[in-house]
């Protein structure tokens, strides 16, 4: 299966490896470009990749990307406790209901923002 790759810019690669790895437990350390890049590797899709790079960050509030879950009420309630000491921030106060699906909005530590979602089947 090939690789994707998504590039996202932040104030501290070790900030957001301690966030996306130990903060939300959703990715794993993947490889050390050097120079301040590290990549983390998504644990239920090992094809999806984030590339840490420090540098200057979003600022648009609009989500660089999404990620599929099983549960986004189990996630959500998990994420509400770890959270609570973590430089990123769970930005809904309820999982959001749309017809299609749920989805609960987060932001890193550098003020990325991204989705976990939850498709109706």
């Amino acid at each position: 299966m090939k690789k994707v790759q998504i590039e996202l810019r932040v104030s501290s690669t070790r900030e957001a490896e301690q966030f996306y790895c130990n903060d939300l437990g959703m990715f794993d350390f993947y490889q050390d470009y050097g120079m301040g890049n590290i990549c983390l590797v998504y644990k239920a899709n090992t094809s999806f990749l984030l590339l840490l790079v420090e540098g200057v960050t979003n600022t648009n509030n609009i989500p660089l990307f999404s990620l599929e879950v099983d549960d986004c009420e189990l996630v959500f309630q998990k994420l509400k406790k770890a959270l609570i000491n973590s430089k990123g921030a769970l930005l809904n106060d309820n999982v959001f209901e749309y017809p299609s699906g749920k989805n609960i909005t987060l932001e890193d530590p550098a003020k990325n923002t991204f989705l976990l979602f939850q498709e109706h089947r």
